[in-house]
């Protein structure tokens, strides 16, 4: 078996060969925890934000000099839904070229010469070229075929936004080598002038398209909040259209509350956290978070303490503020099993995000950080335990009021338990079932299809999982659409085209 040192050797020799016009070898642009640049060589950084439904790939650029295409390295750094680009490159000028992704079983190629503009890369220095947000918005001219030959045509915009990634904390954490060659000079940008002028409004009319994604959470005061890309957060009403509020960042949201004095706290990739005491009109983002975690839950406990949770490489942090200051400052660290960098997109690979999770009863809070670590804080006493899990929870965390832990290894493993984690009993839900939600201890409900092209049925339990009553047939469901019951488990709720719906006859029929 070859050494590392000699498949280097190798690949070296080969992409040499190349140069001279003896191989058909791109010039190598990979980065790694032990990279440097050599020579010329510059850094290139990117975010791409994707808001529909095409899974991208690869970014790739073009020299304008030699015609040289060279692919950008894809990784996760504090991010779910965005995507951050790095690749080194020699010194001259390049042009974004296509993105490669796929949607559905087809592949697709998307040209982006006339969307984007040319920059710059010199020797040791970064080259930041901030935000690009990738919008499917339909049927379009774009079409690509698979191996079994089924196509995909696709209409699409690419607006620009200036937000900058956060390259200098990337460096420290991922590529520590490369921080040591960069130089500390400002970094370089778009060439001006090569930029087409976007259409006036389109960010705002990519915005409006956008919908929440993350899963709703219950206000007191008798709405949801629920998170998505693009800073949006949005309001849940019964009967009621979703009101989206921006929070004017590019970072997707994961977790928002609103506090007892009124205020909205949102949280979400690259530690963005921000405030609003309007109801989402005008925000104000906090400082205390690092660039490499993403904020996953906001609570606040009975005593008025804020308690923020992020996932991070390596760990999941709980963080404390007091409500009046909102000053965060860490108090517990849960060792999770992902190393520092493996967060990364092979090319040609599809991007993967297994984040840890957490959830709060009215007295604990409860994280799950990977593989099998369930951690959980008494709010009363201040006291943690932590507890194995029976496997990994790579579905999701749920804790009701009253304290019914529910965890979902897939739809044919969901574990339970009552005493935050001690005991374990796994729930024998039907086969083909979605994750179940449970409204308390006993109450729980899940949509299944039992047996081939069969209909979706409604399952409801009142002992807590251990059997399940079949209800009514659904003849069609959307199961992109997050389904949730009402607090006392008799109504269900489901966000329909951008309008809270209800149903009082499990699922038959909404309004």
């Amino acid at each position: 078996m070859l050494s590392k040192r000699l498949r280097h050797i190798i690949l070296a020799i080969v992409c040499i060969a190349a140069a001279m016009g003896l191989s058909g070898c791109a010039t190598p642009t990979a980065v790694s925890a032990e990279t440097s640049l050599q020579g010329d060589e510059g850094l290139v950084v990117l975010r791409l934000v994707d808001t529909g439904t095409v899974a991208v790939k690869r970014f790739v650029v073009v020299s304008t000099t030699s015609g040289q295409e060279h692919t950008l390295r894809a990784l996760r750094f504090g991010q779910t839904s965005s995507m951050t680009y790095v690749g080194r490159l020699p010194a001259g000028r390049y042009q974004p070229a296509q993105l490669i992704g796929t949607r559905g079983e087809a592949r697709l190629t998307v040209p982006l010469k006339t969307l984007t503009g040319q920059f710059d890369v010199q020797p040791r220095r970064v080259t930041q070229l901030g935000t690009m947000v990738f919008t499917p918005i339909g049927q379009g001219p774009t079409t690509e075929r698979d191996a079994q030959g089924w196509s995909t045509k696709v209409q699409f915009v690419l607006p620009l936004d200036p937000t900058p990634v956060a390259s200098k904390d990337l460096l420290a954490a991922r590529f520590p080598e490369l921080a040591k060659t960069v130089d500390s000079e400002p970094g370089l940008g778009w060439v001006p002038g090569t930029v087409p002028v976007q259409p006036q409004g389109l960010m705002a009319a990519v915005r409006s398209r956008v919908e929440a994604r993350s899963a709703p959470r219950w206000q007191a005061s008798g709405f949801w909040l629920s998170g998505g890309p693009l800073g949006l957060v949005a309001r849940l009403e019964t009967r009621r259209p979703a009101q989206p509020v921006s929070t004017g960042s590019v970072h997707a949201i994961e977790a928002a509350v609103q506090l007892r004095d009124g205020r909205w706290l949102a949280g979400g990739e690259e530690g963005f956290i921000a405030a609003s005491s309007d109801q989402g009109a005008h925000w104000q983002r906090l400082s205390g978070l690092g660039a490499d975690e993403v904020v996953i839950h906001l609570s606040q406990a009975a005593d008025g303490r804020v308690y923020l949770v992020t996932d991070r490489d390596r760990e999941a942090v709980v963080y404390r503020a007091e409500a009046a200051t909102l000053a965060w400052q860490p108090i517990h660290r849960i060792p999770a099993d992902r190393e520092q960098g493996a967060m990364h997109v092979p090319f040609g690979e599809a991007a993967a995000f297994l984040p840890d999770f957490a959830d709060a009863s009215a007295d604990r809070l409860v994280v799950h950080a990977r593989p099998s670590t369930l951690a959980s804080l008494d709010l009363r006493t201040g006291q943690w335990e932590t507890h194995e899990t029976p496997r990994p929870l790579r579905m999701g965390l749920q804790v009701t009021p009253d304290g019914h832990v529910v965890g979902a290894v897939n739809p044919l493993g969901v574990y339970s338990s009552l005493d935050y984690g001690k005991t374990w009993s796994r729930l024998e839900t039907p086969f083909g079932g979605a994750v179940p939600r449970f409204a308390d201890r006993r109450r729980g409900m899940l949509f299944a299809r039992v047996g081939g092209p069969q209909p979706f049925r409604f399952y409801a339990t009142e002992d807590g999982g251990k059997t399940w009553q079949p209800g009514a047939s659904i003849p069609w469901l959307d199961l992109d659409a997050f389904v949730w019951p009402s607090n006392d488990g008799e109504v269900l709720h489901r966000v329909f085209a951008k309008r809270v719906q209800s149903s009082h006859d499990q699922g038959i029929t909404w309004r």
